[in-house]
C-alpha cells in the first residue's frame, strides 16, 4: 500500500482537502487551457479587453461574496447538525443577497454603460454592449460562489470536484466554437452560458444538501435579528478586505488601459501572470499532497497553530524555488508555444511576477495566523499597504508598459514583507529559519534563474539543466529526507 495512504482514508479532513485540492486543480488548469485557446484565436487587443473584463468582474464578484461566502461555510458547518431551518435561512439569505447586488449592478451597467465603458477606456475598444454584461455575468459568479460555499459547508468536496470537471468540459467546447465564428463577444457567451449551467448544477445539488426556500431567510430574520446582524458584522471587515485585495490587481490593469489605451500590454500581463501562477498552484498541490508524510513529523494535539504554517510554507517553498526557475530560465519557449510569438513579450513580465508571487509566498501565509489571533483590522492595514504601494509604483513604472506594472507588484510585496518584519520579527524569523534548508538545498537554481535576466533564452536553459543535474547529485540526501525523512 502507498505511504500514507492509511492516514489519508482515516482522516476525512485530509480527504476533504484532497477533494478540494482536485477541484481547484481543475478549475485553475481548464481556465488556462481555455485562455490559451482564447489567445489564439482573438487577436493581441480583443485579448487584453476580454482579459480586463475577467479581472474586473473578479473584483465585483470577490467583492461581494469572498466575505460572506466564508462566514457561510463556518455557520452551515457548525449549524447543520443542530438546526436544519437555521441553514435553510442562511442559505437562502446569502442567495438573496447575490441577487439584490447582482440586480443593482445591471441596473447601474445598463443605465450608465456608455459613461462607464468611455470612463474605462477613452479609446472605445470596451465597448458599452461589453459593460451591460458584466452585471449578469457577476450574478451569476457570485450564486456559483454561493452554492460552492453550502457544499463546502456539507463537505460534499466529491461532487465539487465532478462539477467543476463538467464545467471545464462545457466552457472549453462552447468556447473553441463559439470563439471561433463570434470573437470576443463569442468568448464573454461561451462563458455566461457556462456559469448558467454550472449555477443550476449547483443549485440542484445544494437543493439536495439542503431543501432550503427563499423565504426562509424571511423567517430567519424575523426570528434572530441577533444572529444575522451577526453575520453581517463578520462580513463587512471581510468584504473590506476582499475589494482592498483585489483593487491592485484590477488597478494596473486599469491603469494600462485608461494610459493611452494600451490593451496589448494589458494582454501581456494577462498571459505573463497566467504563466507565473502555475508555480504557486503546482507548489500548493504538492505541500497538500505530502500531508501524510510531514503528518508524521508534527503532533497534532500539541502543535500550534502557527508551526504548522511554518511547516505548510516551507514544504512550499521546497517545490516554489525549483519550479519558479524552470519558469524564469524557459517563459520565453513557454508563452511562444502556449500561446504564439506575438505574445512572446510577456516572457520578461512573467521573470518579475515569479519572484513577486514567491515573497508572496511568505507574505500571504501569515494572513490566516492574524485572523486566527483576531488581528484582522492589522491585516487590512497589510494589504491596503501592498495595494497602495503596487498602484503607486504601477503608475511611476508605467511608461514600461506591462513589465511596470510586475515591478509594482514586487514593490507591494517587499513592502509587506518588510512591515512585517519589523512588528512580527519573531514570526518572520521562524518562517525564514525553516525555509533555510529549501533555499540552500535550491542554491544553484536561484543563481541560474538570477542570470537568466542577462542571458540569451538557449543559455539559460542549458544552465538551468546543468544546475539541476548538480543540485540532484549534491543534495540528494537532502532532497530525500525533506520529502520522505
Amino acid at each position: 500500500m502507498i505511504p500514507g495512504l492509511k492516514f489519508f482514508r482515516r482522516n476525512p479532513l485530509l480527504e476533504n482537502s484532497f477533494w478540494s485540492l482536485g477541484s481547484g486543480l481543475v478549475d485553475r488548469f481548464s481556465a488556462l487551457l481555455v485562455l490559451i485557446v482564447l489567445a489564439r484565436v482573438l487577436g493581441k487587443e480583443d485579448y487584453g479587453v476580454f482579459l480586463f473584463l475577467i479581472t474586473t468582474l473578479n473584483l465585483i464578484a470577490n467583492t461581494i461574496i469572498s466575505g460572506p461566502a466564508n462566514i457561510f461555510i463556518s455557520e452551515i458547518a457548525r449549524s447543520r447538525q443542530q438546526s436544519g431551518n437555521k441553514i435553510s435561512g442562511v442559505i437562502a439569505m446569502g442567495v438573496f443577497w447575490c441577487a439584490m447586488i447582482g440586480m443593482l449592478i445591471i441596473v447601474l451597467t445598463l443605465s450608465l454603460d456608455h459613461t462607464i465603458a468611455l470612463f474605462l477606456d477613452p479609446g472605445q475598444r470596451l465597448s458599452s454592449g461589453m459593460v451591460r454584461v458584466i452585471g449578469p455575468w457577476a450574478a451569476l459568479v457570485t450564486l456559483a460562489a454561493t452554492f460552492t460555499a453550502v457544499l463546502q459547508g456539507y463537505e460534499w468536496f466529491g461532487r465539487m470536484f465532478f462539477a467543476s470537471l463538467g464545467k471545464a468540459v462545457i466552457n472549453l467546447v462552447l468556447c473553441i466554437v463559439l470563439a471561433l465564428f463570434y470573437g470576443i463577444w463569442g468568448a464573454i457567451l461561451a462563458f455566461v452560458l457556462t456559469l448558467f449551467i454550472y449555477v443550476m448544477i449547483l443549485n440542484g445539488l445544494s437543493r439536495k444538501a439542503n431543501r432550503w426556500r427563499l423565504r426562509d431567510g424571511g423567517s430567519l430574520l424575523r426570528s434572530d435579528r441577533p444572529y444575522v446582524s451577526s453575520i453581517v458584522r463578520l462580513s463587512t471587515p471581510l468584504i473590506i478586505l476582499s475589494l482592498v485585495q483585489m483593487s491592485a490587481d484590477w488597478g494596473g490593469q486599469f491603469l494600462l488601459a485608461k494610459g493611452g489605451g494600451q490593451w496589448s500590454a494589458v494582454a501581456e500581463l494577462g498571459v505573463a501572470r497566467q504563466i507565473a501562477f502555475i508555480m504557486p498552484v503546482l507548489s500548493s498541490a504538492v505541500a497538500t499532497a505530502g500531508l501524510p508524510y510531514f503528518s508524521k513529523k508534527v503532533n497534532d494535539e500539541h502543535a500550534s497553530y502557527f508551526a504548522s504554517v511554518v511547516n505548510y510554507i516551507r514544504t512550499n517553498w521546497f517545490m516554489q524555488i525549483p519550479i519558479g526557475a524552470i519558469l524564469i530560465c524557459t517563459a520565453p519557449y513557454v508563452i511562444s508555444i502556449l500561446y504564439g510569438n506575438r505574445l512572446a513579450g510577456a516572457a520578461d513580465i512573467c521573470r518579475v511576477l515569479v519572484i513577486s508571487y514567491t515573497i508572496f509566498g511568505i507574505t500571504g501565509a501569515i494572513g490566516p495566523v492574524l485572523t486566527s489571533k483576531g488581528k484582522t483590522l492589522f491585516l487590512l492595514g497589510i494589504n491596503l499597504l501592498r495595494s497602495v504601494t503596487i498602484l503607486l509604483f504601477c503608475y511611476l513604472f508605467l511608461d514600461y508598459g506591462g513589465t511596470g506594472i510586475a515591478l509594482g507588484y514586487l514593490a507591494g510585496e517587499c513592502a509587506v514583507l518588510l512591515l512585517l518584519s519589523l512588528v512580527f520579527f519573531n514570526y518572520v524569523r521562524d518562517i525564514l529559519h525553516s525555509i533555510g534548508t529549501p533555499l540552500l538545498q535550491s542554491l544553484p537554481l536561484i543563481l541560474v534563474a538570477a542570470l537568466s535576466f542577462f542571458l540569451t533564452p538557449p543559455v539559460a536553459v542549458l544552465c538551468l539543466i546543468i544546475a539541476i543535474l548538480v543540485e540532484l547529485f549534491l543534495f540528494r540526501h537532502l532532497i530525500r529526507d525533506q520529502l520522505f525523512g
